[in-house]
């Protein structure tokens, strides 16, 4: 009976309610990081693969899901794409044959992603 009431305190207690809150995020974390950890490794892995056999080449661009291997001149560039870098792919689909522009292109659309916006006053007049 004393047990009882031992645990019935204690479950109400300020250390009782710590760790629960620990359990609960260590299980959200467990749950939701494990499926997308596995999926970065599968990505991880076809990437890799693409590089290799991207070697004897000079100039390439291929899109894995939102990941653009892009090689120009014998020089690797691996970019995980934003939403916004994949609307600009999505528009601008011939650029693919001309990788540097690409390149430029995206550099530009993540720029004015990370730019302050720009305020407008109205003239007085």
């Amino acid at each position: 009976m004393r047990l009882r009431l031992s645990m019935r305190a204690w479950a109400g207690s300020e250390d009782a309610k710590a760790l629960l809150a620990e359990l609960e995020h260590a299980a959200r974390l467990r749950l939701l990081q494990q499926p997308i950890a596995e999926v970065d490794e599968k990505k991880s892995a076809a990437v890799a693969s693409l590089i290799t056999a991207l070697e004897p080449h000079q100039t390439a661009v291929v899109m894995l899901g939102s990941i653009m291997i892009l090689k120009v001149d014998g020089v690797l560039a691996v970019r995980d794409l934003t939403p916004r870098e994949l609307a600009f792919m999505a528009r601008n689909p011939g650029l693919v044959r001309n990788p540097v522009e690409l390149l430029a292109g995206l550099d530009t659309v993540a720029a004015q992603a990370t730019a302050p916006p720009v305020r407008q006053h109205a003239l007085e007049g």
